[in-house]
């Protein structure tokens, strides 16, 4: 059996791994040209560990990375406690904190160690599947595969293809991020601040950085984004960042989006290309490897395309959970009259009998 897998991604890759670890002739087909080194996902949470652990890079990347056992909670600027990760079951009592760009050169090392490497500046422009053979058109090539898995990103081009629709909306919530040499007492630790003016949250990275992200009422114009931030964080934190340098800044609103369908015959859509969820804590990226796990093993298994009913309707109720679990996250965040009754559940769930159960929920057990 010969696999095809459009995009080189986090979630492309892994599936990739997975499958050349069982012997299963496979290529990635990537548009791009170079990885970027944009930090974009920075979150791996203990499910995503256990399953990187099967193909032999958690341990790596847990090197590689900042692994999270607390986060310290504020209100305004008064601390109100903190979240253990410590109840959470061993290997990775932990949420793994490591820039996206490092995720992926780790999975592709793996990958090119076992056969031939990513296929790079490759556009998918056409489609078919005839007779159990599915032909990958692009600028100048055509590939047949037995199956394919796309995992090219929330502007999916073979999802588009195939003609399925990709339902869903924007939250009314706006974030601005940026990367900052870390001036904090945190250290391991991750902070959040909950505010009448809206959310901060800062997150350590590798090399002494720190991530902040904070909520804002309307979309930052472009170019806006750091005065935007500098802004939020020194009034809700007390944090001056105005003398260090930014690393990055960026800005996106919240959304959630589902395919119509999660396949097409012998086609199947994985992570961002299936589903998109809020950016906040990477839960993305990580359902997409739950994505891979699945059909992974089904191509394994050499079982037909028909048993892609099972697997569009597991993932789906996956997603729907993890969405779920976002929006309570996010609501405790939003900005507003409300704050009091906010503030009040914000410490129930940190303080109370509750706290290994937010553990859980936070860091997507039973995904």
């Amino acid at each position: 059996m010969k696999i095809l897998v459009i995009g080189a991604g986090p979630v492309g890759l892994y599936v990739g791994c997975l499958l050349r670890k069982q012997g299963i002739e496979c290529s990635i087909l990537e548009r791009r040209t170079v990885r970027s080194t944009h930090s974009r996902s920075i979150g791996i949470h203990p499910p995503a560990l256990r399953k990187l652990q099967r193909i032999g890079v958690a341990e790596t990347l847990v090197s590689r990375g900042i692994p999270v056992r607390e986060g310290e909670a504020f209100s305004g600027k008064r601390p109100i406690g903190s979240l253990s990760f410590d109840s959470l079951p061993a290997p990775f009592p932990f949420v793994l904190s490591i820039p996206q760009h490092i995720t992926e050169s780790i999975l592709e090392d793996l990958f090119e160690s076992m056969g031939e490497p990513v296929v790079r500046d490759v556009e998918v422009t056409g489609l078919e599947q005839v007779k159990g053979t599915i032909e990958v058109m692009g600028a100048d090539c055509v590939r047949r595969a037995d199956r394919v898995i796309a995992c090219d990103g929330r502007r999916s081009m073979v999802r588009d293809l195939l003609g399925i629709g990709f339902i869903g909306r924007p939250y009314d919530a706006h974030f601005v991020m940026g990367d900052f040499p870390d001036t904090t007492s945190f250290g391991a630790r991750a902070a959040i601040y909950l505010g009448r003016d809206g959310l901060v949250e800062s997150f350590p990275l590798p090399g002494d950085v720190r991530r902040w992200v904070a909520r804002l009422k309307k979309p930052a114009d472009p170019g806006t984004e750091r005065a935007h931030l500098l802004s939020a964080v020194a009034a809700r934190t007390g944090f001056d960042l105005s003398g260090e340098p930014v690393l990055m800044t960026s800005s996106f609103t919240a959304e959630r989006f589902e395919a119509e369908r999660f396949f097409v015959g012998g086609v199947a859509l994985a992570g961002d290309a299936a589903h998109v969820i809020s950016p906040i804590g990477g839960q993305g990226m990580n359902l997409g490897w739950m994505d891979a796990d699945w059909l992974a093993e089904w191509c394994g298994r050499g079982a037909p395309p028909a048993e892609l009913d099972t697997y569009e309707s597991r993932r789906r109720s996956s997603f729907r959970k993890a969405a779920r679990r976002s929006e309570l996250n996010m609501s405790m965040g939003t900005p507003g009259p409300l704050f009091p009754l906010r503030q009040l559940a914000a410490r129930t769930m940190i303080s109370g009998p509750f706290r290994k159960t937010f553990a859980r929920i936070f860091t997507m057990d039973n995904i």
